[in-house]
Formats: C-alpha cells, structure tokens, sequence
C-alpha cells in the first residue's frame, strides 16, 4: 500500500502526517525526518519494492507526478494496469457482477443459464 507524507498541518495533524492512498492518517510526527522513518518502516513492513512498483494491486507506475498536497513532493503515478480485464458487455449477470471479462469467468456469450442468473445477497441464484 503506497503511503505519503503529507504538508505540515494537513490532515488533522498538527505535525507531518504519513497518509495512506485512502487518506487515512497512519501516524502523526513533530519533524519531517520522523514521517520518512515511519514510511519507510510501513514499506518495509509490506515488504515492497518502492523502485519497481509502489503502487496498490490492479495499478502500475508510469513515472512521477508532483504530490496532491502542494508540497511539491513528486510521488509515483499509479494508474490502472492496462492488462487487467474487466467486464466487456457480454450480457453475463456475473461477469458483469464480478466486473471481469468473461473470458476470465469462463461463461460463453450464448450460454443463456449464466445470462439469466441473478445477484441475490452474495450468490447467484
């Protein structure tokens, strides 16, 4: 999970906060250099390589981007990996469902039994 250290002041904290990609406040520091130690005990925790891939499942990098706080920081620029499949309008209820592809599901698009299932609760019925 890719952390950040946010401005000094932001985020309900009266010191540096390091943030998680939700914006969750994970730690709240009176320096700077104490937010770099936690974040990179929180990476080192998760045990990511921060040099090949900082970012969350289902995201890839593509270079730098100034950070979203005005710090000025430049911070990984993940976005949605292009080889991730999601649901293509095959008309299949779960695919849809599971937001995949259904070559992922293994329905076939005139496999009407599947097309005709409906989400109920947390199953198919």
């Amino acid at each position: 999970m890719p952390w950040s250290i946010g401005g000094k002041g932001t985020h309900g904290c009266s010191g540096y906060p390091v943030v998680d990609y939700k914006g969750k406040v994970v730690g709240c520091h009176t320096t700077r250099e104490q937010a770099a130690r936690q974040q990179s005990a929180l990476y080192a925790s998760e045990n990511i390589d921060k040099a090949k891939n900082p970012c969350w499942d289902g995201y890839t990098m593509e270079g730098m981007k100034p950070s979203s706080d005005g710090s000025g920081k430049m911070v990984p620029n993940c976005v949605p990996s292009k080889n991730k499949k999601s649901y293509n309008g095959c008309g299949c209820t779960e695919c849809k469902a599971k937001n995949i592809s259904c070559e992922e599901c293994g329905c076939s698009t005139s496999d009407m039994s599947k097309k005709k299932k409906i989400w109920q609760g947390s199953a198919f019925q």
